[in-house]
């Protein structure tokens, strides 16, 4: 178990209001953004690895270390989308200027999407600052009400490219048990969080009445991006909304950035997404709003209604995973979270399930006279030209040892659209007449592309 790490900003004096603006109970000083990190020349050594780096990404692209996908049946994943509200930032992803991202407030304008938060839900947020500056993000929640409202932080996790640059590797399934391999911010924030979660490093933080909890201040360096993903829940109704001002900016200058209503102003290349079964060429769009959706739940079984018994022979089956209209590898399985909340312009679907965990159970029964090898890969077979990279994540493994022992395998995936795995994310011997219930657990990370397939591969030994 680490060690519980505070949130920056959530333990502080009340700030008092600058002459002439308008006052903000309960707002609380925060860590300064981050700097943009110097640049350090780069050694002999370290130009050396850049090149062969560099030099096996264009073997692989030469087809000499190929792994190009098999054709092979895909079934859909078992399970559905809980009912778990999450809000989700991703629109405008590129960030030209200082503005609010997302607002559930219940004030007056369409930039504030008027709808509270309470109990269980998760907060997302994706975006890429090409402002020309450094900004400050900040996620804060407000609790309009008279009386104190508790909220219990399941998991929290935001970094930039500064913190987790990408680091595109020409293996493309590693164990991580330290989680020290991610790339980029998507795979950083995703398996933080996943560790958290696995690990209950909760924590309980108080919104006063009338006032704000900065669940997060970050700076963001031009030219990086920043992935955000908390666990949330309330014992009484908030608001959160998603903002960015100039690097200097403490809570009380976010809130009154809110209340001048300022929209971040949307990228150039933006499309205003097609409606649900309109005729012509589907345009998406980016995601803003809330979903209805944070976590997929299934049991995955060889065989409909009778688990995933094992009576001797070597098995294979294939699982869709994050099924989009455009791509259902055959199935027929859109997996995307509707967004009843949304901004007007913002997608109504969260096509890609950026930032939704993934609990799935496999039953695993030896029904054989023989020990059996469970594994599982993870395949990405859609090829993509010129894509570096279609999925950069985290997957956990847990299961019970023969001494009762519950054990986590964490197996770190980078992968290019188009190939299969090249050896399995994790393996497990089975006895004859044992069983080993096996559970499955990752967060799509942000700057994956749909879809992928989980195969489970069993053969006698």
């Amino acid at each position: 178990m680490r060690p519980i790490l505070p949130l920056a900003g959530v333990v502080a004096p009340v700030v008092r209001p600058r002459p002439g603006s308008a006052p903000a109970a309960g707002i609380g000083t925060t860590r300064p953004p981050e700097p943009p990190a110097p640049r350090t020349p780069r050694t002999p050594l370290q130009a050396l690895k850049t090149w062969w780096d560099g030099l096996g990404r264009r073997v692989e692209t030469l087809g000499l270390a190929d792994r190009t996908a098999q054709v092979r049946p895909v079934y859909p994943l078992p399970g559905q989308l809980d009912r778990v509200p999450l809000v989700n930032s991703n629109h405008p992803e590129i960030l030209r200027d200082a503005g609010i991202a997302l607002s559930t407030l219940p004030w007056p304008g369409s930039v504030h999407l008027k709808q509270p938060q309470t109990g269980s839900f998760g907060i997302f947020a994706h975006h890429n600052n090409r402002s020309g500056r450094t900004l400050a993000q900040g996620i804060l929640l407000h609790n309009p009400s008279d009386k104190p409202v508790t909220v219990t932080v399941r998991s929290t996790a935001v970094r930039t490219t500064t913190e987790a640059p990408y680091r595109d590797r020409r293996t493309d399934v590693v164990a991580d048990p330290l989680g020290t391999l991610a790339s980029g911010p998507g795979d950083a924030t995703a398996s933080l969080t996943l560790r958290q979660l696995l690990e209950d490093e909760s924590r309980t933080l108080t919104v006063p009445a009338g006032g704000w909890l900065p669940l997060s201040l970050k700076g963001v360096p031009q030219g990086a991006e920043i992935t955000s993903r908390l666990d949330l829940e309330t014992d009484g109704l908030v608001h959160t909304a998603v903002v960015f001002d100039e690097a200097d900016a403490e809570v009380e200058r976010m809130v009154d950035r809110l209340r001048d209503g300022r929209r971040l102003p949307p990228n150039p290349g933006d499309k205003t997404p097609t409606e649900p079964g309109a005729p012509g060429p589907v345009i998406f769009g980016r995601v803003a709003g809330i979903q209805e959706g944070r976590s997929w739940l299934g049991k995955l079984e060889l065989e409909p209604g009778s688990g995933y018994t094992l009576a001797g022979p070597s098995t294979e089956k294939a699982f869709l995973l994050v099924g989009k209209a455009s791509n259902t590898l055959g199935t027929g399985q859109d997996q995307a979270a509707p967004l009843p909340h949304r901004y007007a312009d913002a997608a109504y679907k969260a096509h890609g399930n950026y930032g939704v965990l993934h609990e799935l159970e496999v039953p695993f029964v030896n029904a054989s006279t023989r020990t059996q090898r469970l594994a599982f890969l993870f395949d990405t077979p859609t090829p993509a030209p010129g894509l570096s990279r279609a999925f950069r994540g985290t997957l956990a493994f847990s299961w019970k040892t023969p001494e009762g022992t519950t054990r986590t395998h964490y197996a770190n995936v980078n992968q290019r659209a188009g190939e299969d795995a090249s050896v399995p994310l994790f393996e497990l011997d089975l006895p004859p007449g044992a069983t080993a219930p096996v559970s499955v657990r990752f967060i799509y990370p942000a700057n994956a592309t749909p879809p992928h397939v989980l195969r489970i591969a069993t053969r006698p030994i």
